[in-house]
This record gives C-alpha cells, sequence and structure tokens, in this order.
C-alpha cells in the first residue's frame, strides 16, 4: 500500500513537470513567432529602388530615407543578426557634428532583450552611409542557466522511482526506518512539486514583462515619419536626438483619463538662429503629437474651477449658515417674548385671584363682625 502511494505521486509529480515543460515549449514557440515579425522590419523599411517600366519611362523614385533613418535600419539589421532571439526594447540616436570637419555622425544605442528578460546592447556609429563602430554588449543576466539545468537534473533525479528491494532486504529493514523514508520521499517530491509550480510562475510573469517592453517596430511610425510630425509642431530647427520606448507608463500618467500604453517617440529639435530647443512627443502609433503643456494647463485650468467651485461652495455655505443663525435668533427671541408674555399674564392671573380672596376674605370678616356686634 505505501508503495502504492509513492508511485501515485511520482505520476502526480510526472504529470506537472510535464505541464510545466509544456507552458515553457508554447512560450518559446511564441518567442520565436515574435522574433521573425521583428526581423521583417529591416526589409519591410528598406527604400525602393527607381524602375522603368515596359516603355522604357521611369516610374517617380520613392521618397530617400534621412541618412538618421539608413543608419537605423542598419544598427537594427546587426542587432537582429548578432541576437537573433531577442527584441528590441528601446533605440536612441544621437546626431553629432564634428568641429573641425563639421562631419556629421548619428550615435545609436539599440536596447533589447529575449524572452527569459536577458539584455543585450549594440553601441555604433554611422557616418557617410558606413558603419564606423560597432561594440555588443550584454547586461546581467535575470535568469542562470546552468544554475536552472541544475535544479531540473535534481528534480528528475529526485523523482525516479527507487529500485524494487529484495525480499530479503525489506524484511531486514525495521518498520519506522522505513516509515521514515518514505516521509521522507513524500516531503521531497512535494517539494519538487512546489519548485515546479513556482518556476511556471515566474516564467509567467517573465512573459509578461516581456511583452510589456519588447517594441514592436511594425506597428510604430518610422524615425523619419517621427522627424517630420516634429518639425511640423517646432516650426524650425532640426532633429539631433530621438528616443523610442515602450516604458511610457510614468508619462502617460500624466494625461489622466486619456492615458494608454503606447510607446513615444521623444525628440529634441533644436533651432540655432534662435538659440532655442524644444522637446516634443509623439505617440509612436498613432503619430499624435502629445503637448505636455496643454494637459497641464488644462489640468491647472481644473484645478482652478474646482478652487472656485470650492470657494463659491463655501461662501453659500457660510451664507447659509448666517441666515439659519438669524433665524434661530430671531424665533428665540419671539420665543422669549412669548414666554414672557404667557408669565406675565399667569403673575397678572395670580395677583387678580389673590386679590379677590383677599376681598372675598374681608368681607366674611365684616359679615362676622356684624353678626357678632347684633347678637351682642
Amino acid at each position: 500500500m505505501k508503495k502504492s502511494l509513492r508511485q501515485m505521486l511520482t505520476v502526480t509529480l510526472s504529470a506537472v513537470l510535464l505541464a510545466g515543460a509544456s507552458t515553457s515549449f508554447v512560450a518559446a514557440q511564441e518567442e520565436s513567432g515574435s522574433t521573425e515579425e521583428t526581423s521583417s522590419v529591416v526589409s519591410e523599411s528598406a527604400p525602393e529602388e527607381s524602375t522603368a517600366d515596359e516603355s522604357g519611362a521611369e516610374e517617380v523614385p520613392a521618397e530617400e530615407m534621412s541618412e538618421a533613418q539608413t543608419g537605423l535600419d542598419e544598427a537594427l539589421a546587426l542587432f537582429e543578426t548578432e541576437y537573433p532571439e531577442s527584441s528590441i526594447a528601446k533605440i536612441n540616436v544621437e546626431r553629432t557634428v564634428d568641429d573641425e570637419t563639421e562631419e556629421v555622425s548619428f550615435e545609436y544605442d539599440i536596447e533589447g532583450l529575449d524572452a527569459e528578460l536577458n539584455e543585450y546592447e549594440l553601441d555604433l556609429v554611422y557616418t557617410n552611409g558606413e558603419v564606423v563602430e560597432s561594440e555588443f554588449s550584454e547586461g546581467w543576466l535575470n535568469n542562470d542557466d546552468e544554475d536552472q539545468e541544475g535544479a531540473e537534473s535534481v528534480s528528475v533525479d529526485e523523482n525516479q522511482a527507487p529500485p524494487l528491494e529484495s525480499d530479503e532486504a525489506s524484511s531486514e529493514e525495521a518498520p519506522a526506518e522505513e516509515a521514515s523514508t518514505e516521509a521522507e520521499e513524500v516531503a521531497s517530491d512535494a517539494e519538487s512539486v512546489q519548485e515546479s509550480a513556482e518556476s511556471t510562475e515566474e516564467s509567467a510573469e517573465e512573459t509578461a514583462e516581456f511583452e510589456e517592453r519588447a517594441l514592436d517596430l511594425e506597428q510604430t511610425i518610422t524615425l523619419d515619419e517621427a522627424t517630420e510630425i516634429a518639425l511640423t509642431e517646432a516650426g524650425s530647427g532640426e532633429v539631433v536626438e530621438w528616443t523610442l520606448e515602450s516604458d511610457t507608463a510614468e508619462f502617460w500618467g500624466l494625461f489622466g483619463d486619456e492615458a494608454n500604453e503606447n510607446p513615444i517617440w521623444v525628440m529634441d529639435v533644436e533651432d540655432m538662429d534662435a538659440d532655442n530647443e524644444t522637446e516634443v512627443h509623439v505617440d509612436a502609433i498613432t503619430g499624435e503629437v502629445l503637448n505636455l503643456d496643454e494637459v497641464q494647463e488644462d489640468a491647472a485650468e481644473a484645478q482652478g474651477e474646482a478652487a472656485e467651485e470650492s470657494a463659491e461652495s463655501t461662501e453659500e455655505a457660510v451664507e447659509e449658515s448666517a441666515e439659519s443663525t438669524e433665524e434661530a435668533a430671531e424665533e428665540s427671541a419671539e420665543s422669549t417674548e412669548e414666554a414672557a408674555e404667557e408669565s406675565a399674564e399667569s403673575t397678572e392671573e395670580a395677583a387678580e385671584e389673590s386679590a379677590d380672596a383677599v376681598e372675598s376674605d374681608a368681607e366674611e370678616a365684616v359679615e362676622s363682625a356684624e353678626s357678632e356686634t347684633e347678637a351682642n
């Protein structure tokens, strides 16, 4: 009976481990699919070459991409080649000008992560249509693969069915020792099940965080499109820095009810003639300019209106309180006057009754005196 119980626990544990493995496999397949989708960004955003139709006349060429956009596409392609299992989490581009040669360069910082939240980075310099510098690096790892592999191997060994003992050996083992051994095995099996459940939960949390941080570049507007929107908003100047990231919850929180989770292009527009620099925020999905100043003005206006309403409400409350106090005072005065009148009337009535009683007593005394006189 005890061996049957141990075998049942072993089967249950194996089922749990297989379920966890299936979940990890599905997550890996989904991640592979998202990587393939990301890899199509570079090819789809490549500039179209002008072609000739059958008549020999050239078609109108597609709009040429800026050097900043071309360098970004090159950086993304290199990043994907180096880390094919990762997705882009953040893009930063900075335009620099050499003081001596006035040569324009673009510095790219591409950050990415994979489904296990391992972080990767590419720093690249693009000048005159060529990559002149590039450096790949890997950030600290959230997961230790070796530890995980070791833990899995231990878990599997612990859950293997123990070798069958001979009848002679079993008969020699004391009942108490056998019960203790089986209790330890049951505790070990339970611990393995708990570890498997925790691993599955951690995997789900990592998947959620990965989906939150990973950028879907197929859905976002390009750097050139964002640049055009920013220059239209600023009116003049040129963009000297671009940043695209998905971690925008804090920024969107400033917009109150209009908040969402879309990534944002943040661009610095510099106007050398006016000696002015403007920061423009653009929704990377819709292309809408996110004017934070207007939002803050609306918020200030709303606060002012709320303060006015509060002041009016307080004034009304004071007036109502004064009116109520005045009415209460009038009612109290009227009540006091009525009470005084009632008291005076009562006193007058009592005095009249007392006078009548005295007069009646006097008359009785006179009558009594007259009766005594007549009798004498």
